[in-house]
């Protein structure tokens, strides 16, 4: 069991950060509203770092505008790695 004050930084495409809610195996599950993305755009609070893939980043931004406030909440699925 690991204790997590805080949310997960997303280095792989500089994504939303994430909260391991739900945990099966190596696989983290969350739902996260629509709103938390366009927040966090108009922010400019996403991950800041190095960007691991930047061509993930690309289509995230993508995925991103192509969502509104009245579209369902966005499953995100993180593989863990040892």
């Amino acid at each position: 069991l690991t204790h997590v004050k805080r949310d997960i930084p997303n280095d792989l495409d500089g994504g939303y950060p994430f909260w391991p809610n739900k945990v099966q195996g190596n696989k983290v599950y969350n739902l996260v509203y629509v709103n938390r993305f366009t927040y966090y755009k108009e922010q400019g609070t996403y991950y800041e770092g190095e960007v691991k893939y930047p061509e993930k980043q690309k289509a995230f931004f993508e995925m991103v505008d192509s969502i509104s406030e009245e579209d369902n909440q966005v499953l995100i699925i993180v593989t863990l790695k040892k």
